[in-house]
């Protein structure tokens, strides 16, 4: 007589870092570990952000004792070296590999707008990325839902700045915003007079930082790709350094004394620069920030 299979059962457990690694042993047919991932997970357990009682979507391990669904947080967890809450489901049917995560990932600006109310939570959590590559030096950040609040708290003359910017077409990139949002609360008039000339382009002179910007963006428009979009943050900064010293910029030639320059003004430590390393990385391999299209 065949042995009747043990019910399917979720229930919240405290797990340690010695279960998670007999777990992940069990981990024979996942998809590859994405670094970025767990290293977020483990970064949310250090800062105290972590709420897997909360988590809906429980470690999973099937009938056979295989893990199907969790490495990500299970890694996190033995690089965390600490207890914590998990739900848990076993005895999880094999089949049930073939469902899992197929729908639609909730994003950092869905849960900005559903649990904080932030308007335009998208574009919000891209700029506050920006500004936290900008003040960390990690090109790759990876930001929970409250760090962005954080960013907006700390930058808020320059989110609000940004709320009622008029904004066109070709100026809706972070790497556009970001710059000018982290550099607000020291020259908020500045900026927007350096931002009305970037959006109207009207009244500029030849060489006019902004002018040079405007044409640089309509040309090249926005990038998706990170190195890039960090070079074109880079731009930004120094057209508007430019602005500042009242110079004309005569061709867009980024380099790392403009990270310099306004990484001193910010009082932030030199490792904070590294992430403008790997823009000038992106500008010597292109000689151009790689653009996710171009436009006409």
């Amino acid at each position: 007589m065949a042995r009747k299979p043990k019910p399917m059962g979720v229930q919240k457990r405290t797990v340690t870092p010695d279960q998670a690694r007999k777990w992940l042993k069990r981990n024979e047919s996942n998809r590859n570990l994405s670094p970025a991932s767990w290293k977020h997970y483990l970064e949310m357990m250090r800062k105290g952000d972590w709420h897997g009682d909360l988590d809906t979507r429980p470690i999973a391990i099937d009938v056979d004792g295989n893990l199907i669904d969790g490495q990500h947080r299970l890694r996190a967890l033995v690089e965390h070296g600490k207890a914590l809450t998990f739900w848990v489901a076993t005895n999880c049917p094999t089949e049930a590999r073939k469902v899992i995560d197929k729908g639609r990932t909730r994003t950092l600006g869905n849960t900005l707008q559903m649990e904080y109310g932030v308007q335009y939570a998208g574009q919000i959590a891209a700029n506050a990325r920006l500004i936290a590559v900008f003040e960390t030096g990690e090109l790759t950040m990876k930001l929970t839902p409250e760090d962005v609040v954080g960013y907006m708290a700390k930058y808020k003359a320059g989110f609000d700045w940004y709320y009622r910017a008029e904004k066109r077409r070709f100026l809706r990139s972070a790497q556009l915003h970001a710059p000018l949002i982290w550099l607000y609360k020291k020259h908020g008039p500045e900026i927007e007079s350096f931002y009305e000339g970037l959006r109207t382009g009207q009244g500029l002179s030849e060489n006019s930082p902004a002018l040079r910007l405007r044409d640089y963006f309509l040309t090249v428009g926005p990038s998706g790709n990170r190195s890039s979009q960090a070079l074109q943050a880079l731009y930004v900064l120094t057209a508007f350094r430019c602005h500042l010293k009242r110079r004309p910029l005569r061709s867009m030639r980024p380099g790392l004394d403009v990270v310099s320059y306004f990484r001193r003004e910010m009082r932030l430590p030199a490792r904070s620069e590294k992430w403008a390393e790997k823009a000038m990385e992106a500008y010597h391999q292109y000689g151009h920030a790689n653009p996710r299209r171009r436009r006409r």
